[in-house]
């Protein structure tokens, strides 16, 4: 399909009572009563869905294994960041980062003509500063940061405190796990 004849398609809002709607390549579930959805999936889904797979595969295998033989208060603190990164991978894959919508636009400004040099040609939204437009999920994006396939998604204004709360996790289990597994193994080395 021709990107240019589904324009009007993928930045006007949805019917109201709607529970879903496919803005650009990116999924919408539930929107507030301006219009924003607050629920969104990426193009790249599939993606997401085997990196979570794959924390929870390592939290379940470290968790049932190597944690119970090295101590109780290992477990409970591989319990704790193990769910305080899950938290923050699945907040950030599913929060909406913060994707333009023309109709919100135009309900919250009343005035279309005024900023017509910051439209973006390819989805027709008026950008303010900082919003860029991501070519993966074909939307603009508020204070976007970046494209993560692994997050199936676009970071940006409403996901990014969760995404460094992700990385920041993720270098907490990492040490942990390091840790718990030389404590595991000190004595065959």
């Amino acid at each position: 399909m021709d990107m240019r004849s589904n324009v009007f398609e993928v930045t006007s809002m949805p019917d109201p009572g709607t529970r879903y709607c496919k803005v650009g390549r990116t999924h919408c579930f539930y929107f507030n009563k301006d219009g924003v959805p607050l629920i969104t999936i990426g193009p790249h889904w599939p993606m997401m869905c085997i990196t979570g797979f794959l924390l929870l595969l390592i939290a379940g295998i470290f968790l049932g294994y190597i944690c119970p033989k090295v101590g109780n208060a290992d477990l409970i603190v591989g319990c704790l960041i193990f769910s305080i990164t899950l938290y923050f991978f699945f907040a950030t894959a599913l929060i909406n980062p913060g994707i333009v919508i023309m109709s919100t636009q135009m309900k919250s400004r009343g005035d279309f003509n005024s900023s017509m040099e910051k439209i973006c040609t390819e989805c027709n939204v008026i950008r303010e500063d900082f919003t860029e437009h991501c070519k993966k999920c074909r939307v603009c994006v508020e204070e976007y940061d970046d494209h993560y396939s692994l997050l199936g998604k676009c970071v940006g204004k409403n996901t990014v405190k969760h995404f460094y709360g992700l990385l920041i996790c993720a270098l907490c289990m990492l040490v942990f796990i390091v840790t718990s597994l030389f404590f595991r193994f000190k004595d065959k080395l």
